[in-house]
């Protein structure tokens, strides 16, 4: 996910590549809220933000340090961040949709393969019906910020 926020490859996201991600996820951020973001994970000073504050932002949002549980709040946070992938609003994030975001996204030059989307789908699909629910989404990235 950070190389793809990091556009430039250079191990540092700016506000302008932050903005362009964020856009592409369907968010609409002015200059100065962009900066404000940036400025609250930006631990040394830099006005960028690198890999190590980046997963601290995400860790912060999403769970809390010493009970590992969503906090107060995040839930919303996490549905949002759901409804970019669920493209139709069912409730669920199948294959293609996870193909159409990955490939808006730019992730990987030629596009992205369906093969690889159902990888990922099968990969976090704790019930076998081949989407992710919103559960399934919420364990994902509980256990992907807990491995860092």
């Amino acid at each position: 996910m950070f190389e793809t926020f990091d556009e430039n490859g250079d191990g540092k996201i700016s506000c302008e590549e932050l903005g362009n991600t964020m856009k592409k996820l369907g968010f609409e951020m002015s200059r100065s809220e962009l900066e404000s973001m940036v400025v609250a994970v930006d631990n040394d000073g830099d006005g960028f933000v690198d890999f190590d504050e980046f997963l601290a932002l995400y860790s912060n949002i999403y769970y809390d340090d010493q009970h590992h549980r969503a906090r107060d709040g995040d839930e919303q946070d996490l549905r949002e961040a759901f409804s970019v992938f669920d493209k139709n609003k069912d409730g669920f994030i199948t294959v293609v949709e996870l193909q159409a975001v990955l490939s808006s996204l730019g992730l990987r030059d030629g596009g992205v393969k369906l093969a690889d989307c159902q990888r990922m789908i099968k990969a976090v699909d704790a019930d076998g019906d081949g989407q992710v629910n919103f559960d399934e989404f919420k364990r994902m990235m509980a256990s992907n910020l807990l491995e860092k």
